[in-house]
C-alpha cells in the first residue's frame, strides 16, 4: 500500500488542499487504511479532529469497540424507553458483526451500560 510511486498519482497534498479545511473542523477518513492521507488531514486540522476508520480486517485486528447505551427502564436522565436499544439486540448486532464481549465497565456510568467488544 505504501509504494513510493503512489504519491505521484494520488497527490495527497493536493487532495487535502482542495478541501479548503478550516483549522478547527472534524473530518472522517473512511477507508483510511494505514493513514496514507490521514496524517496530512491531521496536520491541516491542528485545532480539529480526524477520525480514521477502515473496514478491512487487517486494519482492525487489534481494535476494540466501546459501546455506551442507556440502561433499560425509567431513569432520571436520558431518552424515553422507545429510544433506547435493549441489551439483547445490542449483543445480537455485535455478534452478527463478528464481535465478542471483552468486558463491561459496570461502575463508570450511572445511567448507561458500557460494553467493550473485540473481534476474536
Amino acid at each position: 500500500m505504501e509504494k513510493p510511486e503512489r504519491a505521484v498519482w494520488q497527490k495527497r497534498d493536493d487532495v487535502v488542499a482542495a478541501l479548503g479545511l478550516k483549522a478547527d473542523e472534524t473530518l472522517v477518513d473512511v477507508g483510511a487504511g494505514s493513514g496514507y492521507v490521514t496524517f496530512r488531514f491531521a496536520k491541516a486540522l491542528p485545532n480539529g479532529k480526524v477520525i480514521a476508520a477502515d473496514t478491512e480486517a487487517e486494519m482492525k485486528s487489534e481494535a476494540r469497540l466501546a459501546l455506551i447505551e442507556f440502561k433499560e427502564g425509567t431513569l432520571p436522565e436520558g431518552p424515553s424507553a422507545s429510544a433506547k436499544i435493549p441489551r439483547a439486540p445490542l449483543m445480537s448486532q455485535a455478534s452478527k458483526a463478528g464481535l465478542s464481549l471483552e468486558g463491561e465497565k459496570v461502575n463508570v456510568l450511572p445511567y448507561q451500560v458500557y460494553l467493550v467488544f473485540r473481534k476474536p
